[in-house]
């Protein structure tokens, strides 16, 4: 028999992702192969982000994947659908080879149903870790 399904907690969040990426030593960010820096991000790609990307990432500790060759919308600060990234159904709008969190590469989306979006990406944490 199998468990229900946990509805998501506070731990599945992109603000904890964000606190558990800060806990990990620059001793252990400099070992693994494609782990950068939020500056090394910014002299690398730097022209290929977008405003908002450009002061989100430094929120983050460790940059696992950033999607640089992904024709991005900036947000609109408005206020409106999620400042730009949402659309007129509050749905928010599939980029593909975007990222999410700078962790996940967004490969397709797979379709819509009543209460969300189902993707397929690859989570950079993982293959990092794993190598």
């Amino acid at each position: 028999m199998q468990n229900p399904k946990k509805p998501l907690s506070k731990n599945n969040s992109i603000d904890s992702i964000r606190r558990e990426s800060a806990n990990v030593s620059a001793a252990d960010a400099n070992q693994r192969n494609g782990v950068l820096s939020p500056k090394s991000v910014m002299k690398m790609y730097g022209d290929r982000l977008t405003n908002y990307e450009q002061q989100e990432l430094l929120s983050f500790a460790q940059i696992y994947f950033v999607g640089s060759a992904t024709k991005k919308s900036d947000a609109t600060q408005s206020g409106e659908n999620n400042d730009g990234f949402d659309d007129s159904h509050n749905a928010y709008i599939i980029i593909a080879h975007d990222h999410i969190a700078y962790r996940f590469e967004i490969l397709k989306s797979l379709g819509k149903g009543s209460f969300g979006q189902v993707l397929t990406f690859r989570f950079y944490y993982i293959l990092t870790c794993r190598k």
